[in-house]
């Protein structure tokens, strides 16, 4: 671990039985019920399409993608924040994993096959496909920079794992950032001069997007499945488990210690912030559900 950072996690579960209800299944030991901030419950919970898989961040319009489906049945689906009602859907390829969408609007969506990875270029109103940008490797997921144009692509097979710089305007990769493994999500800084990678074991490492050292790491506990970074890049949230007691570490950049735990409702498969920071949520996604829910991230 290196000096100067260090971090670490949480774990809760959702309290009332209409909550569990909406957001799938499974209880949490004892253990984990402590370990919670005290019953928080969602501010709101917005039905959306079931299978969902991914959600981008949402915009200042109040407008979120989501992506969804399985097998060979995907799609994006647009969910207005401020009604609650998904608006529409545009088919999408069933090789689709992940969603993102920048700061200036731009839409963003992984591909993965068996031994290809792609991004497609979408019109960030409509949904409609720009241009297809072929990476390394099946991507894992998709995070934009803070200037709205730089995509950060995580992409890996078996063997190997490395973060694609792709410049969503030109369509150029200009850099490819090695990774562990066995990382399965990633969020740039403000500043786009490192990524915070996120390893399926709970290790959080931060790495330069130029050079090969790493900056610093720290571990939250076990099962890490994804992570968002505050607009201002002083707090990180880290999701981890998935079906059991799945839980947010909030984490204090500054102490790199927990300021406090979130919890996050069973089969939850994403985390994003709100541009405001005010607000996290949590997307939820089983073959038969599926639904946004919100946290206030206030006090």
């Amino acid at each position: 671990m290196t000096p100067g950072r260090h971090r670490a996690a949480f774990a809760a579960l959702v309290g009332a039985a209409s909550l569990l209800a909406a957001c799938g299944s499974s209880a949490a030991p004892p253990s984990a019920k402590a370990a919670a901030s005290r019953h928080v419950a969602p501010s709101r919970i917005y039905p959306g399409p079931a299978g969902l898989l991914s959600a981008g961040a949402p915009q200042p319009n109040g407008v979120m993608w989501l992506l969804s489906g399985s097998g060979h049945v995907k799609a994006l689906n647009e969910l207005d924040l401020s009604s609650g009602k998904v608006l529409g859907a545009v088919p999408e390829s069933s090789a689709a994993v992940s969603v993102g969408q920048s700061v200036s609007g731009v839409l963003a969506v992984g591909l993965a096959t068996s031994s290809s990875g792609a991004v497609e270029i979408r019109n960030g109103s409509t949904g409609a496909l720009l241009s297809t940008i072929p990476v390394g490797a099946p991507v894992r997921q998709v995070a934009f920079g803070s200037d709205g144009t730089t995509l950060y692509v995580l992409n890996g097979t078996a063997t190997s794992a490395s973060v694609a710089v792709v410049d969503s305007q030109t369509g150029k990769v200009e850099g490819s950032v090695g990774v562990s493994l066995s990382t399965v999500g990633i969020a740039p800084t403000p500043d786009q001069t490192g990524i915070w990678t996120l390893q399926d074991s709970g290790t959080v490492v931060e790495v330069p997007t130029a050079g090969t050292h790493v900056i610093t790491q720290f571990t939250v506990g076990h099962s890490g499945t994804g992570l968002a970074l505050s607009p201002g890049g002083t707090t990180l949230y880290v999701l981890k488990g998935r079906s059991y007691a799945p839980n947010v570490a909030v984490v204090d950049l500054a102490t790199e210690q927990v300021r406090r735990v979130l919890p996050a409702p069973a089969d939850c498969r994403a985390i994003t912030v709100a541009p405001s920071g005010a607000t996290l949520y949590d997307a939820v996604g089983t073959p038969s559900l599926g639904n946004v829910q919100a946290f206030s991230l206030g006090g």
